[in-house]
């Protein structure tokens, strides 16, 4: 047949085509460099994270000023004022007392070295305590049971130490009773009946 050769030429110019295209296509495979290497075909290294921001200082509350000290001595005391039928007992030693008797009220001096000032009348003061100095208006009864106090009234129906070597004045008083020792008694005014029961004790008009 006439025809044969020119099919078999047609045959091998196709072969020859697709040996061409496949060499071109491996050879471009090959030769592309995969998305995400690196040119040398190693990993690149993960970016360093970046550094946490530095966390703010903390702010500092503001300084409180402290209070200023107050000028009045941390022993003296005001007290209220006393009713009839109240009474006060200080127990706090060496501490500078005020009180206001108002028609009545009874007071104890517990501590010792404590100094009293009253005003008004009270009904009756008992100092039991030692190196005790007490001033007062008027009083119906002072009792002094300790030893080595001074006491100065205005006025007083009743003076009694029991106690010793204490100094005692009564501007105008009613009576005195000593049953004590070594205690000087001094009045200004008034002709005060007298009972002295101790011993050593000196009472004078002054």
């Amino acid at each position: 047949m006439k025809h044969q050769p020119a099919l078999r030429t047609v045959v091998g110019l196709a072969a020859v085509v697709f040996l061409m295209s496949g060499c071109t296509a491996t050879a471009t495979t090959d030769t592309a460099t995969p998305i995400g290497s690196a040119v040398n075909g190693s990993a690149p290294a993960p970016a360093a994270p970046a550094p946490a921001p530095a966390p703010a200082a903390a702010e500092s509350p503001p300084a409180v000023a402290a209070p200023a000290s107050s000028t009045q001595s941390s022993t003296a005391l005001a007290q209220p004022i006393l009713s009839p039928g109240r009474e006060r007992k200080l127990t706090l030693a060496d501490a500078d007392v005020e009180l206001v008797c108002d028609g009545g009220g009874k007071i104890e001096v517990l501590a010792n070295g404590i100094t009293l000032t009253v005003t008004g009348h009270c009904r009756e003061i008992d100092i039991l305590s030692s190196g005790t100095t007490v001033r007062a208006e008027s009083v119906n009864e002072i009792d002094v049971d300790g030893p080595r106090n001074t006491v100065t009234v205005e006025k007083a129906a009743g003076l009694r130490a029991e106690g010793s070597n204490n100094t005692l004045h009564a501007d105008e008083v009613g009576q005195i009773s000593l049953e004590g020792q070594g205690n000087q008694v001094t009045f200004g005014a008034g002709n005060p009946r007298i009972n002295d029961e101790g011993s050593g004790n000196s009472i004078s008009v002054k």
